[in-house]
């Protein structure tokens, strides 16, 4: 997949534009100017309700916060298979359980912001968010 590409999905969902993104530059390790902050994100993502065993998901039951996990669990489905759509051999260079953790990463770690001229938008700054989190 060529960078180049990445300027024709202005369509899809921030999380989704910005998740592939940085697997991209994750892939190109010590090319990446990113590779300091990238290095020093967790490994696992098992404290997000995306990956709660079933056991855990049954705690859930009968709460809204079930439904919404089901809703955003959909989403990411989509969001990945609309671009695997688009993108001939998106699937086998960036597989769906890497672009998982990638937006599991970014969904605790992103921001709303109010850009002048452009409006609310959702982004990253790297390093800004590491007082929240242990890694």
């Amino acid at each position: 997949m060529k960078e180049k590409e990445l300027h024709n999905w202005m369509h899809y969902r921030a999380t989704c534009y910005i998740a592939i993104f940085l697997i991209m530059e994750k892939h190109k390790g010590v090319d990446s100017i990113f590779k300091p902050w990238l290095d020093l994100l967790p490994n696992t993502y098992l404290d997000s309700p995306l990956y709660f065993s079933k056991e855990e998901n049954n705690l859930l039951n009968g709460s809204h916060f079930q439904a919404r996990i089901d809703d955003e669990f959909a989403a990411i489905k989509y969001d990945y298979s609309v671009v695997a759509y688009d993108v001939p051999g998106f699937e086998e260079e960036i597989p769906f359980e890497e672009y998982l953790e990638m937006y599991v990463l970014l969904w605790s770690r992103m921001f709303s912001m109010e850009i002048a001229g452009v409006g609310e938008t959702t982004g990253m700054a790297p390093f800004a968010d590491m007082p929240n989190h242990d890694n």
